[in-house]
């Protein structure tokens, strides 16, 4: 393996590969799977692409679960499928094993899907209550790529903690198996939630497609510029919106408010410049936005129960094993 720049190994996740048709050098590929208990199962996979480029991705068994893009856009050339998953958006997909997902790369970089597997009998608890998803369980049977939704959904902060909670944790043996096991039907529960309240939402709170790009503009524009504050006034101008659509759009297609959206993906970032590199913590906070040491010492152990200092310690004693 040559990718560039991967996060830290999750940990107990196995190292597996899919079965990709790798014709030329243009890219590095890698794969975590962990089992987990009642037929769920996550696979988070990284690919570094070099030059552009496209390739098939093939599962031994019939694929059954949501599909997260976590870094980059992906472009999958498969029927009935939606093409681009971008950064930030999921799908419940069904894929049988018979049928290649090509997907195709335009930029050089790292790019990161998980996969979340689950049972069917799980979504079948789901089919009599709401229509959509019997609707898409009588598609399984055409043996054809198929999605919950037409177009993809938006994952929320609150599902992208979940995931680093996965991804994080440090349990093992029974006690391990039950902690993931709960995450992922947590998750699960999110996503199926989110899925039934834009079924039902009416049209008249339907966003069109210039108000999601310019939600998501805002959005990339607060991840660009994260060491910064800026007014709600200031972030819609620079959109081409106004603020009180910002601020619902924004709730609605990331399930929280600007603010509050801002602030976690801080913290984030700091819990991952901690494990991943060297940078002093008072850089660490600067980084991010915070001029003052003690306020990011406090926001970060309000949001994770112990200060940065610890996360630190604990990458220490790793690189020491």
């Amino acid at each position: 393996m040559n990718i560039p720049y991967l996060p830290f190994r999750p940990p107990h996740m196995a190292l597996q590969h899919f079965k990709e048709n790798k014709t030329e050098e243009s890219y590095d590929s890698i794969c975590y799977h962990e089992k987990i208990l009642d037929g769920f199962s996550i696979w988070n996979s990284y690919y570094g692409i070099k030059n552009k480029t496209n390739f098939d991705i093939d599962f031994d068994i019939d694929f059954l679960g949501f599909l997260f893009a976590f870094k980059n856009n992906f472009h999958f050339n498969v029927p009935h499928l939606n093409n681009n998953l971008l950064e930030g958006q999921y799908n419940l997909v069904y894929k049988p094993s018979s049928l290649p997902f090509n997907v195709s790369f335009e930029e050089t970089g790292i790019y990161s899907l998980l996969y979340l597997k689950i049972p069917l009998i799980y979504i079948t608890k789901w089919k009599n209550p709401f229509p959509i998803f019997s609707d898409f369980i009588s598609n399984l049977k055409s043996e054809t790529v198929t999605t919950i939704s037409d177009n993809h959904l938006h994952t929320t902060t609150e599902m992208e903690i979940i995931v680093q909670d996965c991804l994080n944790c440090h349990f093992e043996g029974t006690l391990r198996e039950i902690y993931l096991e709960a995450k992922v039907r947590e998750l699960s529960a999110l996503c199926f939630n989110q899925i039934i309240q834009n079924s039902m939402r009416s049209k008249k709170n339907i966003l069109t497609p210039q108000d999601v790009f310019k939600i998501q503009a805002a959005r990339q524009f607060l991840l660009t510029h994260i060491d910064t504050d800026f007014s709600l006034r200031k972030i819609a101008l620079k959109v081409g919106t106004n603020e009180f659509k910002l601020k619902q759009g924004f709730k609605q297609l990331y399930g929280l408010p600007v603010f509050n959206y801002i602030r976690e993906e801080r913290m984030k970032k700091a819990n991952e410049l901690l494990k991943l590199t060297d940078t002093p913590i008072s850089e660490i906070a600067l980084i991010i936005g915070y001029k003052n040491l003690s306020n990011f010492t406090a926001a970060f152990k309000k949001r994770f129960d112990y200060p940065p200092s610890i996360v630190r310690e604990r990458e220490k004693r790793k690189k020491k094993k």
